[in-house]
C-alpha cells in the first residue's frame, strides 16, 4: 500500500468570461474541399485560423460569430479578372477563404490566408470598402 494521499494542488485561475465568449464569438463548423486530396491538411489549416490567438481577439472584440468557416474553391473563383481569396456571405453566415494554389499543388501562405480572414470578418460590419470598412481592417 503507497503512503498518504496528497492533495490536489490547485489549477491556475481561468477567465471563464473569456473562455464562454471564445466558444461564443466563433465559428460554429468548418468545412474543406472533401473531393480533393489532402483535405485533412485544408481541415487543420482551418482549425489554425480559428484557434489563431488574433483571429480570436476581433471575433471576441467586435461580438462576431460565423456561421460557417469554408474552404473556397480556387478554380470556380478565377476568371480573366483576377481570383477571389475570399467571400463573406450574409455578413458572417459563411465565410469563404482560398487555402490552396490555384494550380492545387499546395496550399498559400498563412499570413496571407489571415489576413483575407480579417478582411472578411470586416464584412460583418461593413458591406462596402468605404472609409469606415478600411478603418476597422486596419
Amino acid at each position: 500500500m503507497s503512503g498518504p494521499i496528497k492533495p490536489a494542488k490547485p489549477t491556475p485561475f481561468r477567465d471563464w468570461k473569456k473562455a464562454t465568449e471564445s466558444a461564443l464569438y466563433s465559428f460554429a463548423n468548418l468545412r474543406t474541399l472533401q473531393h480533393l486530396p489532402h483535405h485533412e491538411t485544408s481541415l487543420k489549416f482551418l482549425e489554425r485560423l480559428r484557434d489563431d490567438p488574433g483571429v480570436k481577439h476581433v471575433m471576441r472584440k467586435h461580438k462576431y460569430s460565423v456561421g460557417l468557416l469554408l474552404e473556397m474553391e480556387p478554380a470556380g473563383n478565377t476568371t480573366h479578372e483576377g481570383k477571389t481569396l475570399g467571400l463573406n456571405r450574409n455578413k458572417g453566415e459563411v465565410i469563404e477563404v482560398r487555402l490552396r494554389t490555384d494550380w492545387y499543388d499546395g496550399w498559400r501562405d498563412y499570413k496571407t490566408v489571415r489576413k483575407t480572414l480579417m478582411h472578411e470578418l470586416a464584412h460583418i460590419e461593413f458591406s462596402e470598402h468605404d472609409r469606415d470598412f478600411w478603418n476597422l481592417t486596419s
